[in-house]
């Protein structure tokens, strides 16, 4: 019969954080569908810079501006709004026969004299409600589909097959200068001065599409806001599916109760703190960071977490520590009276700690180990014919797990977020885990529970 060595964590580190799809909050904006939110700009529009503006011809007269291989395809004012000039403009590079649509959304009336470039995200160039932020706060604002509809990669590959590489150019960087270059052209036209300033905005690959101009294009934009810019696609791309795809393939995901604990936790301590409780939190990120919220305070477990580690610890006929863990054990429970029977059955138990500077043992039945901890530990599987437990101890762990020394991993996780931590395994180990039990207590804290996958051969 194989003796099974338990790794039991009496504390867990939980570092996950759950996303939420969240609908948009009442002034908080909303983006367009399949794009993520731009980064805000302001509260209020910024003060015109080009003194007493006012057009020079109608909105509708734009469409007879000539630009180099582009045609206006159409230039209305807004029905809903007449304060907005909307123009659509298509941009070719013959003779490879590529598409840019280009929209521009240019003030009738009180334009603040600056230009205002907006990107997309995912394989979306953009949209023409990209502009809708930019012109609402006095901005000649400008998007782009970037030569390509919808959210598909299929634009870099031709009817044939063949890498498209034009369509690749302009998603890449083409698209964004020629909507930077036709955007400022029209402004300039219906106002008859260039903007004397002008800014890129995006996030994702908008803050790609931000940075490629300002190495390829420093002369388009006085300003770039790239946020989160998705960058290096090729790692990107692969790093974005590799979760899933290892998890799938070991048939081994993280459990939901898992997700369940830390989102319903995390939500439920730092909601409120920008002022208004709606599910959603502002910043996940630096919540726990700049202390912000208190999800690393004392946590107790309730009478289900105790029932289970008093019943894992009677199925225990011996207990291994590292020198750390032992230390702070024999410190308390020699004193320590419960009427469960813990104190009693963890005094009782043969324990062994791997130490090489320990001489001497103040806690009953303690034997120290450590010349050869793997042979040590090898003798003690086959000695005992229940299970030999580990409290803590990562260090045991891994020196341990090379040798396939331990056979199942208990982790209780509690709903704490913490920054940082250490592994449970060691950066040069890899070891193989099949989720063998994922259950929650009454408290919140969540068992999962792991048995370790034989080497292939």
């Amino acid at each position: 019969m194989r003796h099974i060595l338990f790794a039991a964590a009496s504390l867990a580190f939980l570092v996950t954080a759950a996303d939420h799809a969240q609908v948009p909050q009442p002034g908080r904006g909303g983006a367009p569908a399949g794009l993520p939110a731009l980064p805000p700009l302001m509260q209020t529009p910024p003060k015109p810079i080009v003194p007493s503006a006012s057009p020079v011809r109608s909105c509708e007269s734009l469409a007879m501006v000539a630009l180099p291989n582009t045609i206006i395809e159409s230039a209305t004012v807004d029905a809903a709004n007449p304060g907005v000039c909307r123009v659509t403009a298509i941009t070719t590079h013959p003779p490879a026969g590529d598409k840019v649509t280009v929209w521009i959304a240019i003030p009738t009336l009180n334009w603040n004299g600056r230009f205002l470039g907006n990107g997309g995200g995912g394989f979306v160039g953009g949209s023409a409600a990209g502009v809708n932020q930019g012109v609402a706060l006095g901005f000649a604002a400008g998007a782009t589909d970037a030569g390509h509809e919808g959210g598909s990669a299929s634009f870099a590959l031709d009817a044939n097959g063949r890498t498209n590489w034009q369509a690749i150019r302009d998603f890449a960087h083409v698209g964004i200068h020629e909507m930077t270059v036709t955007g400022k052209a029209l402004a300039q036209a219906m106002y008859g001065v260039a903007p004397r300033y002008s800014y890129f905005n995006g996030c994702s690959t908008g803050g790609r599409q931000g940075l490629m101009e300002a190495q390829r294009y420093p002369q388009d934009y006085n300003g770039i806001a790239a946020a989160a810019p998705a960058i290096n696609w090729t790692n990107l791309m692969m790093q974005s599916m590799w979760g899933s795809m290892l998890m799938n393939t070991s048939s081994n995901p993280i459990a939901s109760c898992k997700l369940a604990v830390a989102t319903t936790s995390a939500i439920a301590a730092c909601d409120g703190l920008d002022g208004v409780k709606d599910g959603v939190i502002e910043d996940p990120v630096g919540m726990e960071i700049s202390g912000l919220c208190d999800l690393t305070g004392p946590f107790t477990r309730g009478p289900l977490g105790d029932k289970f580690k008093l019943e894992e610890l009677k199925a225990a006929e011996a207990l291994l520590f590292g020198r750390l863990t032992y230390d702070a054990f024999a410190a308390v429970w020699p004193s320590v009276k419960d009427e469960a029977g813990f104190a009693e059955r963890i005094n009782s138990l043969p324990k062994y700690v791997a130490s090489s500077t320990l001489k001497e043992v103040s806690w009953n039945a303690t034997t120290v180990i450590g010349h050869d901890l793997v042979a040590e530990t090898t003798a003690l599987k086959s000695r005992y014919d229940g299970d030999i437990l580990i409290y803590g101890s990562a260090s045991i762990v891994h020196a341990l797990a090379p040798h396939d020394l331990i056979d199942e991993y208990r982790l209780m996780v509690y709903p704490t977020l913490l920054g940082r931590g250490k592994r449970l395994f060691a950066a040069n180990v890899t070891s193989r885990l099949m989720l063998s039990d994922c259950r929650q207590f009454d408290d919140g804290i969540v068992l999962l529970s792991y048995r370790a996958m034989p080497p292939s051969n």
